[in-house]
C-alpha cells in the first residue's frame, strides 16, 4: 500500500467522531450523516478526510458554522 494511502489506515468513525466534536455539535451531525449516507465505509471516510483537511484551514467555529449550513441544506 502507498503511504498516501495508509492515512485511512490511521483514521476510523471513532476517531472522526472524536475530531468532530472537538469541533462543534454541528460538525459531528455532519459526520453521523456521512457514515448513514454512504453504503461503503471507506467512502464515507475519504469524504470526512476530506473535510477534515478544511478543517486544518480555517477556525473550528467557522468550520461548524459552514457545517451548520451543509446540514440544513443537506449538502454533503
Amino acid at each position: 500500500m502507498t503511504k498516501q494511502h495508509e492515512v485511512y489506515h490511521k483514521w476510523d468513525k471513532a476517531k472522526l467522531v472524536i475530531w468532530a466534536k472537538n469541533v462543534g455539535p454541528a460538525s459531528l451531525d455532519w459526520v453521523e450523516a456521512q457514515s448513514q449516507r454512504k453504503s461503503c465505509k471507506e467512502q464515507a471516510l475519504r469524504v470526512c478526510l476530506g473535510m477534515l483537511n478544511l478543517g486544518k484551514k480555517y477556525p473550528h467555529s467557522r468550520y461548524d458554522k459552514a457545517c451548520v449550513i451543509a446540514n440544513q441544506h443537506k449538502l454533503y
